[in-house]
């Protein structure tokens, strides 16, 4: 029997710049509850913070949900895939930091890349394409899907 050659590590190529494209900074601290009991964190935290990133870059360009909700009858910008690659373990206690953009925009899609780090180390790199959602005009137990606003998707590319 032939042995199975081993699956190669991820990239350690340097990470590409982020091209002059507006960065969101989110921190904050692992808890002990975010573990699994081999003591590090439990993989479907990692988009947990994703979302909390992107609620925070929300919040941050003046896009909040409470805004959204209120001025453009908006639900919200959910979730339709999500992807990571787990590169390296993080425990409790030790401060995160999420740096999220705005990659791209396809038809009502945005694309949201995000890369956990502690210190200079990255944990983690994830991928997220979201929708802005709107009640469904015939059906009140469904969501449609409409294009991000250009407004927003100026807000989310231009630097401060």
């Amino acid at each position: 029997m032939k042995p199975v050659p081993a699956q190669s590590a991820p990239s350690r190529a340097p990470l590409e710049p982020y091209e002059g494209l507006r960065v969101f900074m989110y921190h904050r601290q692992v808890s002990f509850g975010d573990c699994d009991p081999a003591g590090i964190a439990f993989y479907p935290n990692f988009y947990r913070w994703f979302d909390e990133a992107v609620h925070a870059l929300m919040n941050e360009i003046g896009w909040s949900w409470r805004r959204t909700a209120k001025e453009m009858g908006w639900l919200g910008l959910p979730c339709a895939q999500a992807s990571a690659e787990f590169i390296r373990p993080v425990t409790h206690g030790q401060a995160i930091r999420v740096e999220s953009r705005a990659i791209g925009f396809e038809p009502r899609r945005i694309v949201f890349l995000h890369r956990v780090f502690r210190d200079g180390t990255l944990l983690c790199v994830g991928e997220e394409k979201r929708f802005v959602g709107i009640p469904h005009p015939d059906d009140p137990d469904r969501v449609r899907a409409i294009d991000p606003p250009e407004e927003l998707q100026r807000l989310l590319t231009t630097p401060p």
